[in-house]
């Protein structure tokens, strides 16, 4: 193994996806400061099925909202807007928009950009932009900032279980 290209040669042949060095790699979630609740939000596809999943934690790390659930979408980005306009749904449903700030965590750049920016967004998320649009005027403070890949682990792990559900999962606790 080279320490600047960190390969398990190995494990190349096998799966190449699986042959990086973790070890190396390690990259953990950050709690949100004291006042925030942090949410990640991810996808998977399998054939033309999209799954999307989500964690919100507070500033313990203690879990406070899970989604999991079969979203019709066109597209990667699509079901991660779709991700957050749930969670945005149950941080207002449950009373935290006025207690708390929401910090939006995606590894998607493309996302990001478009709840931030109006006009950046695709045509073919106006109905999903302006629901998310009408929960943020609600929300005292909300942020969105991009994060690696490796940090949303739990809710890949969300979203990769929402494939074998029929429906959207929503739990959360107080």
């Amino acid at each position: 193994m080279n320490e600047l290209f960190p390969l398990v040669k190995e494990s190349w042949w096998k799966n190449p996806l699986e042959c990086l060095d973790s070890s190396i790699l390690q990259v953990d979630w950050v709690p949100p400061s004291v006042g925030n609740l942090k949410f990640n939000a991810d996808r998977a596809f399998k054939n033309s099925f999209a799954g999307c999943g989500g964690v919100l934690r507070d500033d313990r790390g203690f879990i406070k909202v899970i989604i999991s659930g079969l979203i019709e979408a066109e597209n990667p980005e699509m079901v991660k807007l779709a991700a957050i306009r749930v969670a945005l749904e149950l941080f207002v449903e449950a009373g935290w928009h006025s207690h708390w700030n929401l910090i939006i965590e995606s590894d998607s750049k493309i996302v990001l950009n478009w709840v931030n920016s109006a006009v950046s967004r695709s045509w073919r998320g106006w109905f999903w932009f302006e629901e998310i649009d009408n929960l943020r005027r609600k929300l005292a403070h909300s942020s969105f900032a991009y994060s690696l890949r490796q940090i949303n682990g739990m809710a890949d792990q969300h979203g990769k279980l929402g494939l074998s559900r029929p429906k959207m999962f929503k739990a959360w606790w107080d």
